[in-house]
This record gives structure tokens, sequence and C-alpha cells, in this order.
């Protein structure tokens, strides 16, 4: 398009759309920006303060600790083998 105006209008055209152009990409870097600093501020706030030394195991993890740990003492138990590194 701007082959066919005459040169001073061609050049300003130019100029104009290369401007319009950083700046569009200047601007949605800034937003981009902004917008991953808001996403780290609330991701930061969500965790926790200190972490717990052990993990307070749920009811289901109780449960199914509590059934395993069961023994009739008719049980048979087999015997581990140690793991030799070849």
């Amino acid at each position: 398009m701007a082959k066919s105006l005459p040169q001073p209008v061609a050049d300003n055209l130019l100029h104009a759309a290369n401007t319009a152009y950083i700046n569009a990409n200047t601007r949605g870097f800034y937003v981009s920006a902004a917008v991953m600093l808001v996403a780290l501020v609330v991701a930061l706030s969500l965790l926790p303060r200190r972490t717990r030394s052990t993990q307070v195991p749920s009811r289901h993890d109780q449960a199914d600790l509590d059934s395993s740990l069961t023994c009739t003492g008719n049980e048979e138990v087999e015997p581990q083998q140690d793991f030799v590194a070849p």
C-alpha cells in the first residue's frame, strides 16, 4: 500500500505503522509482566507459612493402616531378601 502513495506520505505511514507496532509490543510486555506479578503474589499467599514436620494422615489412611496392622496370628510371613547391587 505504501508503494502506491507519494514518497513523503509513504514515509509517514511506515513510521506510524512501525511506532504503533513497537508501542503495542511494549505495552503487551508490561501487561503480561503485571499479570505474572499478580499471579506470583496470589500463589505465594496461598502457600503455607511453615511446613509440617510430619504429615497428618487422613481418616482413610488411618483405616487402611489399622486394617493392615491387625494380626490374627495365622498369617505366614515371607522372608525378605536384601537387595544386592550388581
